[in-house]
């Protein structure tokens, strides 16, 4: 099903990132701004905001994952990543 652009809440004009894709960013950062009429911001708002929790939490997991994975063993040498898998 194709969108109408022009039905779009907040057109991309109307917003500014800051921040790139793959970005780290820290707690409290400023990472875009938006502007536009109270009432397209407020439309726009809430799924917005739980989208970029929810890739946040999946990008903050992927990260600590891959730092595991890069750590070091005791003797020195990568640490080996074993697949686990969970019958159910």
């Amino acid at each position: 099903m194709r969108r109408n652009a022009s039905a779009d809440p907040l057109p991309s004009d109307q917003v500014s990132w800051s921040a790139r894709d793959g970005d780290a960013v820290r707690r409290g950062q400023e990472f875009g701004t938006l502007s536009g009429s109270a009432r397209s911001i407020l439309v726009a708002e809430r799924i917005a905001l739980n989208f970029m929790q929810r890739m946040s939490g999946i990008a903050t997991a992927t990260r600590q994952m891959v730092q595991v994975g890069a750590a070091r063993g005791p003797d020195g040498g990568s640490r080996d990543v074993c697949q686990v898998r969970i019958r159910v």
